[in-house]
């Protein structure tokens, strides 16, 4: 199950741009480079190597909507507010950036912002979301679909162990541990 949810991932970055061909993970060790997941390509079998370390905690879906269904991205930190808009053709705009963002970025914020997952509730009900860099948090970000629909997200503190970011949807207050390249939009 783990390993379809990051070959999806991975083929839908890889569909979001032209200019990516492959999608691979690798696993930088002291004996060499090792290919950890090789999203499915043309000319390489689709067995993964590792589908996931054995300590990595298994992830929810929090929030998903599919990559074409999307609208625009709008995503505010202390930097300002840049809004990512597609057309029906899947061209992205850039609003509220003036340096040039090169597809790959693009194509990452879309894969991070339209599949939020999670791999721990940290509090439920929670009360003091300040404790968690919530209650002003580093950013915020919005997904608007096809059909004008909105989900918002904040971006807390990073965890203690650095692998990940803790994230409420605006409005809430159960905070999760999602992974850190929600940490990007900070």
């Amino acid at each position: 199950e783990g390993y379809a949810r990051i070959n999806k991932r991975f083929n839908d970055l890889a569909k979001s741009t032209e200019s990516i061909q492959y999608v691979y993970a690798y696993k930088i060790l002291e004996d060499g480079c090792h290919v950890v997941f090789d999203a499915d390509t043309p000319d390489t079998p689709d067995t993964p190597d590792t589908p996931s370390a054995p300590d990595t905690p298994k992830a929810e879906t929090l929030y998903h909507v599919p990559f074409e269904d999307v609208a625009s991205i709008l995503i505010e930190n202390e930097f300002g507010t840049v809004e990512i808009v597609s057309d029906i053709s899947f061209v992205y705009t850039i609003k509220g950036f003036d340096k040039p963002i090169d597809d790959d970025t693009i194509a990452s914020v879309v894969v991070t912002a339209t599949e939020v997952d999670y791999t721990q509730i940290i509090a439920e009900n929670c009360t003091d979301l300040a404790q968690y860099g919530l209650a002003k948090p580093l950013a915020k970000f919005t997904v608007t679909d096809r059909s004008g629909n909105s989900k918002s997200f904040l971006v807390g503190n990073a965890s203690a162990d650095g692998r990940g970011a803790y994230l409420c949807e605006d409005g809430k207050n159960t905070v999760y541990l999602t992974n850190q390249y929600v940490s990007d939009f900070t």
